[in-house]
Order: structure tokens, then C-alpha cells, then sequence
């Protein structure tokens, strides 16, 4: 007699509920599988404790210590009716996915060529380079030109009132801005002129193809990038037109 039915002989257990003790092991067992699997695939762009696109994964995880697989089992024997341990755990098998969002309801989009994900929190992931930048810049955001001085009190506006959850947002350096330069894509015109925005059009269109950065040159100038060529700019900190930020911040700083 094998280990199994000398077990459910000790104790006593019926058919069915054996059957249906069984069905909870082998889905636990995948399940764990199915979570690693998406887990692993995902740490890369996380920040170190963090959980962010994950929130399908915390309820399914939630939702399994909290014994909410016993529901599912009424479910089967009152209402559904499945004879077949196979097809009930298919169908479990599948509402993991839909909660981890691999089939419905949490889609994950990504940039014609796979390098931008957008997270549905008004931000785009770069997984290129692990930077996460805000897809609308200041312009687009609040409606208005700033200069130097006013990109930089946004940005701490941006952190005082936890922008995506998040409160280390800071203006690029121009390397890092740079590398949203691509002149084989387009993303539109800028505002109000004929200049082209070479970037991907994942991010929101029609902003400004002028964005400072965090870098100075002297106390009166400071540098930027024009996105219809991605050249750098030196201009007056105090000019403002047709001037913008795109804030960031590093997933694994």
C-alpha cells in the first residue's frame, strides 16, 4: 500500500476530500512555480524591496494564506458540478494569470521595439538603461514653460506630493536625457511649432523638444537637450520658452 492511502487511511479521510486535498497540492505547487517564474522575470526592473507592478502577485499570495481556495472547492462540488480534478485546476491555473495580470485586466504595454514599458501610473519604464521617467513632461503636466529655477521647484513639488508613489524624482543629467533621443522614431511636433520630438511615442505627444537638465554651466546658464537633433542646449536659466523637464528617477539606485 502506498504512502498516500496509508495517510488518508490513519486519518480517516474520505474520498472526496482526499481528491480535493490532492487538487490543493499539485495547484500550490504550480502556482509556486507560476510566481517565481514571474517574479524572476520582473526583479530586474524592481527597486530593491519594492513591489510596483506586482499588486496582482501580492493578492493572489494574499489570497491563497488566507485559505481562499476553500471557496473555490464549494464552488466545484455546489455549483460548477467539475467532476474533472484536471479542469478545475486548469481553471485556477488560468486565475492566477488573470491576477498577475498575464491575461486580462493588468496588460502590460510595451514600446513597438520592447525597450519602454508603460507602468499605467503616468510613468514609462526604460529598460535599456533602468531609468523610470515620467511620461508627460512639465509642460504637458502642468500647462505652462518654466525656466531652470522652476523645473527645479517642480521637481520638489513633484516628490512633496509623492508623484506614481515615489518621492526621489530629480531633473536629468544630460547623458541620461539623451538617451530618449532616437532619430529614427518620432514621437510628434512640439507645441505650438513645426520642431519634430525624436523620441519614442510611448511617451505623451505634443510636449516640448526643449528639456533642461540638472547640469549648470556658470550662475547664470544651464544646459539642456533639443529633441529635434539631441544636441545639447546652453541658455539662460531664466528663459522659459518653449523650455520643460522630464523628471526621473533610477529603479535600482
Amino acid at each position: 500500500m502506498n504512502t498516500d492511502k496509508q495517510r488518508w487511511i490513519k486519518y480517516g479521510l474520505p474520498f472526496q476530500r482526499r481528491e480535493l486535498c490532492i487538487t490543493r497540492l499539485r495547484f500550490k505547487s504550480l502556482l509556486t512555480s507560476i510566481l517565481s517564474s514571474l517574479e524572476e522575470r520582473r526583479k530586474p526592473l524592481l527597486p530593491s524591496g519594492e513591489k510596483v507592478g506586482m499588486r496582482g502577485l501580492i493578492l493572489l499570495q494574499r489570497f491563497l494564506h488566507c485559505r481562499g481556495l476553500g471557496i473555490f472547492y464549494r464552488l466545484r462540488s455546489a455549483v460548477c458540478g467539475l467532476r474533472s480534478s484536471f479542469i478545475f485546476l486548469v481553471a485556477l491555473i488560468v486565475l492566477a494569470m488573470v491576477f498577475t495580470g498575464q491575461v486580462s485586466g493588468d496588460p502590460v504595454i510595451y514600446s513597438q521595439d520592447k525597450r519602454f514599458i508603460d507602468n499605467g501610473d503616468a510613468t514609462i519604464t526604460d529598460t535599456k538603461t533602468g531609468y523610470m521617467w515620467m511620461k508627460e513632461d512639465s509642460y504637458q503636466y502642468k500647462g505652462h514653460w518654466l525656466s531652470w529655477f522652476e523645473a527645479s521647484d517642480y521637481i520638489e513639488e513633484l516628490n512633496q506630493e509623492r508623484f506614481a508613489d515615489f518621492l526621489d524624482w530629480r531633473l536629468p543629467t544630460i547623458e541620461e536625457l539623451t538617451t530618449l533621443y532616437e532619430a529614427d522614431k518620432l514621437n510628434s511636433q512640439q507645441v505650438g511649432s513645426e520642431m519634430k520630438i525624436h523620441m519614442d511615442p510611448i511617451f505623451a505627444k505634443e510636449g516640448s523638444g526643449t528639456l533642461w537638465t540638472s547640469e549648470t554651466n556658470g550662475i547664470y546658464n544651464a544646459f539642456g537637450v533639443v529633441f529635434n537633433d539631441g544636441k545639447r542646449f546652453n541658455s539662460s536659466k531664466r528663459k522659459k520658452a518653449r523650455r520643460a523637464v522630464r523628471a526621473i528617477r533610477l529603479i535600482n539606485p
